[in-house]
């Protein structure tokens, strides 16, 4: 009898999902890259001229790569260039530097935007040296939807079937904790009707190590410390990307590749996806998350920390979304080191794991 009921559900299940109430969408791919930026800053003769501040060797192989992929769009998760106020100098201030340092970065990846790939980045915490005022100008066409402290910095865009959702993490901070704009993302997700959702940032909610993450402080001598008011604000943002029908949360800052499923406080687990490095120097972290008691399951821990690479997902509105990460080999080829995988949360797999079931929507509200 069980048999036959279980037999039941799942030919219901198939029917549903293989005649949809309206057409999908043909499979589409975007692509996520984070922390390009370079080791030096300026040139030291005092002209004023931008030796450094974006890995362009580094960036342009990656903007190679990715023109021979069949992307729709690139997110680019932070530190695109190098200023940083612990660092400082005297023969540039940040708005002159930072204004450079963009204009290299967006030369270098002029090619792809020439091929028509539309490119959607958000702040990090280099990039925020200069004040917003100069990242607006650098990129005046990104959506204008974000609350009214980081218009211009956080924003929402629709693409296909799916949000994409990038966040500011420093717009509005009051403290060294990076924070989520909450009651803007709720509003977002409340009224959100895509079939997948994914949301972007710089630091991790979960970070590994030593690295600044959405639950950690720093001290007057630059330590990470776990803040306890950080945790209780992290952890209202990771429970809304649940309530969200967010399918992964994608981040970087740390300088390597690492994928995990973490559970929010109703124990559904989603994903968090750090991307990887797009030049910018390993960090040494990553051994250990920050927080030993917050249930991550690892499904790929701390790899490529010396090699540059990108994330890829493509989206078929039939199946699950399906990811890759490629990265830098030593012959200078981008090889496939974590994939294919599927992005979206384990809650969702759990039909797949009923009787094979590849054909299936998203869970809607």
């Amino acid at each position: 009898m069980f048999h036959r009921v279980l037999t039941t559900l799942l030919c219901a299940l198939l029917l549903t999902a293989a005649s949809p109430s309206r057409a999908w969408a043909a499979p589409w791919s975007f692509a996520v890259i984070t922390d390009t930026q370079g080791s030096g800053n300026v040139n030291p003769d005092n002209t004023g001229n931008v030796a450094g501040g974006v890995n362009t060797v580094d960036l342009a192989n990656l903007v190679a790569a990715l023109r021979n992929e069949p992307i729709d769009l690139l997110l680019c998760a932070g530190d695109l260039v190098q200023r940083y106020p612990k660092s400082p100098l005297s023969d540039m201030n940040s708005t002159t530097l930072v204004t450079a340092e963009l204009d290299l970065w967006k030369s270098t990846v002029q090619a792809l935007v020439d091929q028509g790939v539309p490119i959607y980045p958000i702040r990090g915490n280099h990039d925020k040296s200069a004040p917003a005022a100069v990242w607006k100008a650098a990129f005046p066409s990104l959506p204008a939807n974000g609350p009214s402290n980081a218009t211009g910095l956080t924003y929402s865009l629709p693409h296909e079937n799916v949000l994409f959702v990038g966040i500011d993490d420093y717009a509005g901070q009051a403290t060294t904790t990076p924070t989520a704009p909450q009651a803007w993302l709720d509003a977002q997700f409340a009224a959100n009707t895509a079939d997948w959702t994914f949301v972007f940032g710089h630091v991790a909610a979960f970070p590994q190590g030593n690295e600044t993450g959405m639950c950690t402080i720093e001290d007057a001598a630059g330590n990470k410390l776990i803040d306890p008011a950080g945790v209780i604000t992290r952890n209202t943002f990771w429970d809304s990307l649940d309530a969200g029908r967010v399918g992964a949360f994608f981040c970087g800052h740390e300088h390597l590749y690492a994928r995990a499923w973490v559970p929010d406080s109703a124990g559904n687990l989603i994903n968090q996806i750090v991307a990887g490095s797009g030049g910018a120097p390993p960090t040494g972290t990553g051994a250990l998350y920050a927080e030993s008691n917050c249930g991550i399951s690892d499904r790929a821990h701390n790899l490529a920390p010396d090699l540059v690479g990108y994330l890829l997902v493509t989206v078929d509105g039939t199946h699950i979304p399906t990811g890759w990460f490629k990265a830098l080999d030593t012959n200078g080829n981008f090889v496939t080191i974590d994939g294919p995988f599927p992005v979206p949360e384990p809650a969702t797999l759990a039909l797949l794991a009923l009787g094979g079931l590849t054909l299936i929507r998203r869970r809607r509200k």
